[in-house]
């Protein structure tokens, strides 16, 4: 049955006007690395004067990407006319790692428009169409992330583990080991769990409960005993960034992890579960 809810003929597989044609639209790649979202996505569609439209670049295919509450960005096709590829840093996205992408296909110039390959009657007219208007669309493609984080250059700085119930931590409420190339922090499974549930809700919170005292420990050991581990990773990393190598009192420590907790690593952990350790002296 034909859809005559547009003003122009539109290729959309669920409110268009072309029964007999679509627009599909996949993700190919999405991943997040060194703090820059990748994205990647590929059409493919079977309509031959959109096809035309495309490859004469009248028309684009384009992606919409919403992620709330303050970016929306239209991403268009470079070299390839039915993919569409492009990074976003992780300092521009907001706190919610939830992002939403239309596909679209929209007019570059102005020009005549008629389609005799769409439903009937609206097949048989001719539209003046105007620059950036929509004659394709597909359904919202949806991706989250459980965390967002902008890396170390190697790894996530702190790396928590659940401890095999009934194991407890022999220090209090965690364990920190410092010599290893992270700092690996062992807590007891109740407590896991807290952390991980905390940190896909709002790491900035887990941020402000932990990495202090994490940090605060692990500074004041590093400069008691520096040779130990000038070496490590996780210190050289941290001394690229905040110059930890030049700490020398508890003054001096407190004001390093104030600039460390307003850096753009907002957040700094990694969470994975002892029995996928291979290495059972880590």
């Amino acid at each position: 049955m034909a859809i005559l809810n547009n003003p122009f003929p539109v290729l959309d597989n669920s409110f268009g006007n072309f029964s007999n044609h679509q627009f599909s639209v996949e993700c190919i790649s999405s991943k997040v690395e060194n703090g820059i979202y990748s994205f990647g996505f590929k059409s493919e569609i079977n309509e031959p004067i959109i096809l035309d439209l495309i490859n004469s670049k009248k028309v684009s295919f384009c992606i919409q990407l919403d992620c709330k509450p303050f970016i929306r960005k239209i991403y268009k096709t470079n070299e390839l006319n039915d993919e569409v590829n492009f990074e976003i840093n992780y300092e521009d996205i907001p706190a919610n790692f939830y992002f939403e992408f239309t596909p679209l296909l929209i007019t570059e110039v102005a020009f005549d428009y008629k389609n005799q390959n769409a439903d009937s009657p609206i097949n048989n007219y001719t539209f003046k169409l105007q620059k950036n208007q929509i004659i394709g669309s597909h359904a919202s493609l949806k991706i989250s992330f459980e965390t967002g984080y902008e890396t170390f250059e190697s790894a996530p700085l702190i790396k928590f583990i659940r401890l095999t119930p009934p194991e407890k931590p022999k220090n209090g409420s965690m364990d920190i080991r410092l010599d290893l190339d992270y700092i690996k922090v062992s807590v007891s499974s109740e407590d896991f769990d807290l952390f991980t549930k905390i940190n896909s809700l709002e790491s900035k919170l887990l941020d402000t409960v932990l990495t202090f005292p994490i940090l605060q420990y692990t500074l004041h050991e590093f400069i008691n005993d520096k040779d130990s581990y000038l070496e490590k990773e996780w210190a050289q990393n941290l001394n690229n960034l905040f110059n930890i190598f030049d700490l020398n009192d508890s003054d001096e420590i407190l004001s390093a992890i104030d600039s460390i907790l307003k850096s753009p690593h907002s957040n700094f952990f990694d969470f994975y579960i002892k029995k996928y350790d291979t290495n059972s002296n880590d």
